[in-house]
């Protein structure tokens, strides 16, 4: 079992959270659009037809290449991304609570709201530094959200982040791995069962319908899964103990202030 740092933060329960995105509305105002014009076939191109033709395919390749972009790449970019659904649950309970952020005004009470209850936790995720708490931090930029101060350092010394992608791939080594290294398959091998057959690359499409229900309960599948997937490596404990929240030093110094006052009689 690995060591548990899941509950050094001021005695509170860690976070387990995962959210969805999709690109923003206007993504295409902020992806330049390809290239069609500087298009030269190769020298070795002789014949009208056979130079017409390589332009024409390298067109469709440059319009192809960018449809993927705004289609589905820009969900996975802080700039060009929106949060649709945002998930957490505490490992002293479990209940997992899902918000589905169909506009603005729901993503920037969903940030509210995660914040608020994030505050001097540790935060468990899988992949979180490199994606969720960037997004997250992004996005509230963008919609005024007021945030905490995370450090995203993978070797910072008081971290509060709990990576469990970092922990399961040794910090992304670099070594042979023919299995995928995400979520679900950590979670196949290590025996946890997952039920929900979305996989996250769908949330676009899925946005774009209106199923909203089924966005809630893949993102709630996640979030259930990286818990089972955390408590089974030992990154946290399954079972927690309230601990007494340290003072603070002004409450500390209130309370010296006090003990010195002399008795009234």
């Amino acid at each position: 079992m690995g060591m548990n740092s899941g509950q050094a933060m001021d005695g509170l329960a860690p976070l387990v959270f995962d959210l969805e995105s999709c690109p923003i509305e206007d993504v295409r105002a902020y992806v330049d659009p390809p290239d069609l014009e500087n298009i030269t076939a190769p020298k070795s191109y002789k014949s009208e037809e056979a130079i017409t033709a390589y332009i024409e395919n390298a067109k469709a390749e440059r319009i192809d290449a960018y449809e993927t972009a705004v289609k589905h790449k820009a969900a996975l970019d802080w700039n060009t991304a929106r949060i649709v659904a945002l998930g957490w649950s505490t490992v002293d309970e479990e209940l997992v609570s899902v918000t589905a952020a169909r506009n603005g005004d729901e993503e920037r009470a969903a940030l509210t709201a995660f914040w608020a209850l994030a505050r001097r936790r540790p935060l468990v995720g899988f992949g979180i530094r490199a994606f969720d708490l960037p997004m997250l931090i992004q996005r509230s930029r963008y919609l005024g959200v007021a945030y905490p101060e995370i450090d995203l350092g993978r070797y910072a010394k008081f971290s509060t982040v709990i990576d469990l992608f970092d922990l399961l791939t040794f910090n992304d080594a670099r070594c042979t791995s023919v299995m995928k290294r995400s979520l679900r398959s950590f979670c196949r091998r290590f025996g946890i069962e997952v039920n929900d057959e979305t996989d996250g690359a769908d949330i676009p499409a899925l946005v774009l319908f209106g199923a909203w229900d089924t966005v809630r309960d893949h993102c709630c599948a996640d979030v259930m899964a990286t818990k089972e997937l955390a408590i089974r490596i030992g990154a946290i404990s399954s079972v927690w103990t309230p601990k007494p929240v340290p003072l603070t030093t002004a409450e500390m110094v209130r309370e010296l202030r006090v003990r010195k006052q002399p008795d009234v009689l």
